[in-house]
């Protein structure tokens, strides 16, 4: 007979057996935590952008996110750039893109669309709110995300009429509140309830 420890391949001295039996593969446990792990940086990207639109929807309540002003003269084109905006203007002449002080100090960065309409503004106040206003092609505000002065983040939806019809909102502390409004923009849903 043969002896079976002689038989096997590269036998290493010394070595302890092995405990367990190679790892099978992975188990679906194990597989759907690191799909989970592999989304995790993207749930972090989204996550960081509801603050930034919930302040723009505070941006755009506030009246700073309105239209944008007419573009400025060639002449005071290097003038504006130097002090407190820088503008992009296409080859027809309309106001495309706007970086700019508002009176209050506050920086905000408009875009436009072909016809000079607002498509989207991103603004950061200078009580330490910030938000991202976007608007639907005729240039009425219509989704806002925004992080508020009391740390509070939230997103809200406007209807065609830039009216505000639903918010979620997320506290400081985390808890959430949800609600809709009706067109006169009375409160018809909130949750949780009676808050």
């Amino acid at each position: 007979m043969t002896d079976p420890a002689a038989a096997s391949p590269d036998p290493v001295p010394d070595a302890a057996p092995p405990s367990t039996p190679p790892a099978p593969a992975a188990s679906i446990e194990e597989r759907l935590a690191a799909l989970e792990g592999s989304h995790r940086i993207q749930r972090l990207v989204i996550t960081a952008m509801v603050p930034v639109l919930a302040g723009a929807v505070w941006i755009a309540w506030s009246g700073r996110a309105a239209s944008p002003p007419e573009a400025p003269a060639a002449a005071s084109t290097a003038q504006a750039l130097v002090r407190t905006q820088a503008v992009v203007i296409d080859d027809g002449g309309k106001l495309r893109a706007e970086l700019a002080l508002e009176e209050d100090g506050s920086p905000m960065l408009r875009l436009n669309g072909q016809g000079g309409e607002p498509q989207a503004a991103f603004g950061v106040g200078i009580d330490g709110t910030s938000g991202l206003s976007l608007y639907d092609p005729r240039g009425t505000p219509r989704l806002g995300f925004g992080v508020f002065r009391d740390e509070t983040v939230g997103v809200v939806l406007f209807d065609a009429t830039a009216r505000r019809r639903a918010e979620m909102i997320l506290a400081d502390d985390g808890s959430p509140r949800l609600r809709f409004f009706d067109a006169t923009g009375a409160t018809i849903l909130e949750l949780p309830d009676g808050e």
